[in-house]
């Protein structure tokens, strides 16, 4: 979505560049076009915040490697546990 905003932003300035005058709905809606690309823009900056502080919480995401033989021993033994329940 925001590399959509991103090329559409670029077209409309490029636009306005090229064009001297312009009628007012061909303004509002590239006014639109502005407030959209910023509010994407906060939206993916907010993100990209929020993921970074996370990853450095103690259990975070950059915590460490995943324990693979650790999750696959898990996931067998609830598979055992389900099919000795009867839930195969």
């Amino acid at each position: 979505m925001y590399e959509t905003l991103s090329e559409a932003l670029a077209a409309a300035i490029a636009d306005l560049r090229d064009e001297a005058g312009q009628d007012p709905a061909t303004a509002r809606a590239r006014l639109d076009l502005i407030r959209s690309h910023h509010k994407a823009l906060q939206t993916v900056i907010d993100i990209e915040v929020s993921l970074e502080k996370r990853s450095k919480e103690p259990g975070g995401a950059g915590a460490g490697a995943l324990d693979l033989d650790a999750a696959r021993t898990e996931v067998w033994r609830r598979v055992a546990r389900l099919q000795g329940a009867g839930g195969d």
